[in-house]
């Protein structure tokens, strides 16, 4: 060890330097094992907190399990029904999602039949366009409504999906989509969908089977084109 000011030499013990009289400094040696020495049991004992919180929260279930049922379950075998319990909720909840997103272009084609039922002019605009790019303007939506139209209601047997890129933009340039839109129109899924109308009009019975393009525009389905 030497000494902070001269560099000299100093003596084990020694207080001062003997070349130029400066006290030596007392310097703590690894202080960082301390430091991790007391850590150490605090994280073992919120370790050990965790533990006993979740085993007496699983106690209790059992508890309240035998109770119920008046039998006598061992607390493993509640915590393995409570899991499976769970994950076939997840997979129903999966499954469900899953439908309904699976199944959303069918939405315009529904809106479309009901607002031909109820004569909503702007119900069925906006199954051709958004609202904000209609501005107010569903007159071409008088082509659809007949007065003496009393049920439609419809049925949805099929779909395939345009992969055609030619196909896809002669649809996209001939639809009320492309019409109103204040932007280029750019589909990311187009299905052509078969679907059968039974229509009462004028109390007379009627079918209509047609085939219904849609579009997915924006994250939302829209009608393009009806054959």
């Amino acid at each position: 060890m030497n000494c902070s000011k001269c560099g000299a030499p100093l003596a084990d013990g020694a207080k001062f330097c003997v070349s130029c009289g400066t006290p030596v400094q007392d310097t703590p040696v690894n202080p960082a094992p301390q430091a991790a020495q007391k850590q150490a049991p605090q994280q073992q004992k919120a370790a050990v907190d965790v533990k006993e919180t979740v085993n007496n929260a699983a106690d209790k279930l059992t508890e309240a399990v035998n109770k119920a049922t008046k039998k006598n379950f061992s607390k493993n075998t509640v915590i393995g029904a409570v899991a499976g319990l769970v994950a076939l909720v997840v997979l129903l909840l999966v499954i469900i999602i899953a439908s309904v997103a699976g199944n959303a272009y069918k939405s315009p084609i529904k809106n479309f039949a009901s607002g031909m039922k109820s004569g909503s002019e702007k119900k069925i605009a906006t199954c051709f366009a958004a609202k904000k790019d209609l501005d107010g303007d569903y007159d071409f939506a008088e082509n659809f409504i007949d007065d003496d139209l009393t049920r439609c209601d419809v049925k949805i047997y099929g779909k395939h999906k345009v992969t055609d890129k030619d196909e896809k933009e002669e649809i996209i340039e001939r639809s009320y989509l492309n019409k109103f839109a204040e932007d280029d129109v750019k589909i990311s899924t187009m299905y052509k969908v078969v679907c059968h109308f039974d229509l009462k009009v004028d109390g007379e019975k009627k079918c209509s089977t047609m085939e219904i393009t849609v579009g997915k525009y924006k994250g939302k389905w829209y009608i393009l084109s009806l054959y």
